[in-house]
């Protein structure tokens, strides 16, 4: 026999609170350097510096790299990074993951050069020294003067959410999102996501680290398992299959 119970109804619940948005910095708000020529040759300077650890790096590892350079860009403190600028579809350049320090002052960028582009943020750079708009600004004012520090990406560069969420000494399975360009032809779309894939898995094989077989396939993205903790092999992975 079914027991009859009544309807519970909640009252007085809500509680009303002031809320007002972050405060958030404007699109343009950039430093103003003061010497032009100076903070150019700075930035060309850390530029050629990161390409040439780049390559002394993948000279010395004993595996192959993905064809490229990973840079991580950070503003200056209190300051934005010029994102859209950092950014060339076209190019190959991308930006792969945005973040901000433990106190949210300094804004990082890890972005993807392709190899026969290193050129591209040199000649930007020369070109904010050496030229200026109608208006009178240097060239590529905003994205040269946003950046305040250039180096080669490593492994937190590559990490999305809390750094203190890494596993360390004690490994765990985490995600890899591998990227993979979509084609208007099927068959060119399908290859490029069965190279990705097996660029990871033979990487992985090579490492000893364990990848499950599982997957999820987003539009230009692959999600793959992998379990590990962060050492050496966990930053080699990241610039040879992101």
């Amino acid at each position: 026999m079914a027991v009859e119970k009544k309807n519970i109804f909640l009252k007085n619940t809500k509680n009303a609170l002031e809320y007002s948005s972050p405060p958030r910095m404007g699109s343009s708000n950039f430093p103003v350097r003061p010497n032009v020529r100076t903070h150019g040759e700075f930035i060309q300077q850390m530029i050629k510096g990161s390409y040439e650890r780049s390559t002394d790096q993948k000279r010395a590892a004993a595996i192959k790299y993905k064809n490229g350079t990973y840079l991580e860009f950070s503003s200056e403190s209190g300051y934005d990074l010029a994102l859209k600028s950092l950014e060339n579809i076209q190019q190959g350049i991308r930006i792969l993951n945005v973040r901000e320090d433990s106190e949210n002052t300094i804004t990082k960028a890890t972005v993807y050069v392709p190899g026969g582009k290193e050129k591209y943020f040199m000649e930007k750079a020369e070109e904010y020294i050496e030229k200026t708009t109608k208006k009178g600004k240097p060239r590529h004012n905003d994205l040269i003067s946003s950046i305040e520090d250039i180096s080669l990406a490593l492994l937190d560069a590559f990490w999305i959410g809390e750094n203190t969420d890494m596993p360390t000494e004690t490994a765990y399975w985490c995600e890899v999102w591998l990227r993979f360009d979509a084609d208007k032809s099927g068959e060119k779309t399908e290859k490029n996501k069965e190279a990705a894939i097996k660029n990871l898995t033979d990487c992985c094989k090579s490492l000893n680290i364990d990848l499950n077989d599982s997957q999820i396939v987003f539009p230009e993205r692959i999600v793959k398992l992998i379990y590990l903790n962060c050492n050496i092999k966990c930053n080699t992975l990241c610039e040879t299959t992101i």
